[in-house]
């Protein structure tokens, strides 16, 4: 008998249990956000790319094989800096025998400046005609002329030996290296590309849809990925006069106002842009999907603290593109969920997921998930 009991109670007990699973299985879980505040006045958010404002492509004005490289990429240099050498040995040699010729040259107006002389004081004397002293003359211009020649084809045989070394126009910082030492570089091929550091832009690629919001900004924050506290203020320089054949977006370059040693080429940074120079406090930022329209009237999901979602009607300032600005309705700190919002009921009990979180980790993985 007491055994009988026993079994009873046990199945009684199963039974109860399995019921509670069951319900507890029923319950959905919802992935939410903290309703934090924006300003109305943004405009949007962008992805950016900090790049250098001027760069150039240095290269060799003669041809020749690459000796040595001083730099490597990465490297800060100064104005006047040498950056690589060819070897000069071929270019030493012309310049040699450039002035060869002109030592050469140069006798030979000696000889035709002498002879001019001498015939002018033969004219003088009536000794020669001055037919015969026009031909001097004649010859002594045209040595003349030889030696201008030559002098200047010295003087260029001598700037490609000085050629030879390459060196920085500013300061600023090696991006790209296109040459190594023993390869043979034309004359004109780009070997180091140069980037001043002292002048960084912020460069985003707008669509043709975001690009009238763009004109309208009134101010601009910029804020590095790597150090997402540090704000730091900017304004449109320029915008982009026609798209991006491939992309079809415009670039827009943002010039960063006061950079410091913590914003570097190539960093990945988040771009702000506000439609006034006002910040509102109001505003309150939610995904797009969010937002439910019931009967004309725009609805969001709060989570009470109990985990119960309660409905609540909102005023939307305005719409973009996956995001949404709320003017009234919800309170800074309040969970709202975030996605599946159409499946779900006012008094519903809920399994809240902060939004971000892998749900395969989640210690209720048992729980459907509104999606």
């Amino acid at each position: 008998m007491n055994k009988l009991l026993i079994i009873l109670c046990l199945g009684v007990t199963i039974s109860a249990c399995n019921r509670t699973d069951a319900k507890l299985s029923d319950v959905r879980a919802v992935k939410t956000v903290t309703a934090v505040s924006a300003d109305a006045g943004m405009v949007m958010a962008f992805a950016a790319e900090i790049q250098p404002r001027f760069s150039s492509e240095l290269a060799f004005r003669v041809s020749g094989k690459l000796l040595s490289r001083e730099i490597n990429l990465g490297n800060h240099v100064k104005r006047g800096q040498v950056l690589a050498r060819l070897d000069p040995a071929d270019l030493k040699l012309s310049a040699a025998a450039s002035q060869a010729q002109v030592a050469s040259v140069e006798a030979d107006y000696q000889f035709a400046k002498s002879e001019l002389e001498r015939y002018q004081q033969l004219l003088a004397q009536h000794f020669v005609s001055a037919t015969a002293f026009e031909v001097k003359k004649n010859a002594y211009e045209a040595a003349l002329a030889k030696l201008n020649a030559a002098k200047a084809q010295a003087a260029v045989s001598e700037n490609q030996a000085n050629y030879a070394t390459l060196v920085a126009d500013y300061d600023g910082v090696i991006t790209a290296i296109n040459a190594d030492p023993g390869q043979v570089v034309a004359a004109g091929q780009a070997i180091i590309k140069l980037a001043r550091s002292e002048a960084l832009d912020a460069v985003v690629n707008v669509a043709e849809s975001q690009i009238q919001m763009v004109r309208s900004t009134k101010r601009v924050q910029i804020s590095l990925w790597a150090q997402p506290d540090k704000i730091y203020s900017g304004h449109i320089r320029d915008i982009a006069g026609a798209a991006d054949v491939a992309s079809r977006t415009y670039v827009v370059n943002i010039q960063i106002d006061k950079p410091d040693t913590a914003v570097k080429l190539g960093m990945t940074a988040s771009v702000i842009m506000y439609g006034s120079d006002q910040v509102s406090s109001n505003a309150i930022l939610l995904p797009l999907t969010a937002v439910l329209q019931q009967q004309q009237q725009p609805i969001v999901f709060v989570v009470n603290a109990d985990n119960h979602i309660q409905q609540r009607p909102v005023v939307v300032a305005q719409y973009r593109e996956q995001a949404v600005v709320i003017a009234s309705g919800i309170q800074p700190g309040e969970r709202v969920v975030a996605v599946g919002v159409h499946k779900l009921r006012d008094g519903e009990p809920v399994i809240p997921i902060a939004e971000g979180s892998l749900f395969a980790n989640d210690s209720k993985a048992g729980a459907p998930v509104a999606e």
